[in-house]
């Protein structure tokens, strides 16, 4: 997944990271991913980057506190697996 970082630390993550359904359990992922252990992999970059704010494809701007709280949290059968 491609990141843009900003030098004041905006990141856009398009769909690297969502901040929409979170009462359907989905903890800041897009509901359909094919590994999700490759996500939290694009996730733990945007950290180590020193990203601040999340600017997601889908849903309101966060701060990256939000995916190191999450990292590891989302449940299989919350995410739609797709093989492709």
């Amino acid at each position: 997944m491609i990141t843009i970082l900003f030098d004041d630390g905006d990141a856009l993550v398009g769909d690297a990271a969502a901040n929409m359904l979170q009462f359907a359990g989905t903890k800041y992922c897009v509901i359909g991913l094919n590994d999700l252990d490759e996500y939290y992999r694009s996730w733990q970059k945007v950290i180590a980057c020193n990203a601040q704010r999340i600017f997601p494809a889908h849903g309101n701007p966060f701060s990256v506190e939000k995916l190191r709280e999450n990292i590891g949290k989302n449940k299989k059968q919350n995410i739609v697996m797709m093989h492709l």
